[in-house]
């Protein structure tokens, strides 16, 4: 063997003894390391379940968008995925140190699975790194589609009453074209005008999904609230939504 060849053979060795090396090096560092690493990445799948929380209640009157809903859906999916993979690399770092370095030791020379383990933790690590706005970058893009959808809002309706027929003409009073915006319901208490409303209100006409729809119980409703002034009805009303 020429001097050539032996420099090449020993250039060869000295390379696996330092890929070897780093191997045992970089493994021993990641799996000290990962605890610390894996709750940071728990805590990144708890900061987007908060955001979908805040999300769902924030525009809980636009989920009837199927878009929308579609979005905050996926978001649930991903969670979801990630939560058995966190508790899988939880299993995996909490095995005695000692088992896995000599572990580690052996197969960083004939090679094992457990280095794909730790590349795919590395690489799962480096995109938590990379996904710090990716909070503010989906809670953007659901704000977007958000904004462009009409709200339409859920009133509970009150049972009990037999006012079908009745909130079908009030029905149809918003739904004929009138310029009027404001329908006042007069009458003594107790026979059904808050239960007439919100049942109404909970079935509004397609012109009133995005308008501004505001209920009024119990005030300027009768006579008496007037003190027996039945023309001053309107005037209090008109006060009071202005």
């Amino acid at each position: 063997m020429d001097a050539l060849q032996v420099i090449s053979s020993a250039t060869q060795i000295v390379s696996s003894m330092v890929m070897a090396i780093g191997a045992i090096d970089q493994a021993s560092r990641d799996l000290d390391d990962a605890p610390m690493r894996i709750r940071s990445l728990e805590h990144f799948v708890y900061e987007l379940e908060s955001l979908t929380r805040r999300i769902k209640q924030k525009h809980v009157y636009k989920l009837h968008s199927s878009q929308l809903d579609h979005q905050i859906q996926s978001l649930n999916a991903l969670v979801d995925r990630l939560h058995p993979n966190i508790m899988k690399a939880r299993r995996v770092v909490s095995r005695s140190k000692v088992k896995n370095f000599a572990k580690i030791i052996w197969n960083s020379v004939i090679g094992d699975p457990l280095a794909k383990i730790l590349n795919s933790m590395k690489h799962d690590l480096n995109w938590w790194l990379e996904s710090q706005i990716l909070t503010e970058q989906v809670e953007n893009v659901i704000e977007t589609t958000a904004r462009n959808i009409p709200i339409r809002l859920k009133v509970s309706s009150d049972q009990g009453y037999p006012i079908s027929s009745k909130c079908a003409y009030v029905r149809n009073l918003l739904a004929g074209g009138s310029p009027r915006r404001v329908i006042l319901i007069v009458g003594l208490s107790g026979i059904g005008k808050s239960c007439l409303a919100r049942q109404v209100a909970s079935d509004l006409p397609p012109n009133f999904v995005d308008g501004a729809v505001e209920l009024g119980f119990g005030q300027y409703c009768s006579r008496t609230a007037c003190h027996g002034d039945k023309g001053g009805i309107p005037e209090a009303i008109g006060k009071k939504t202005l």
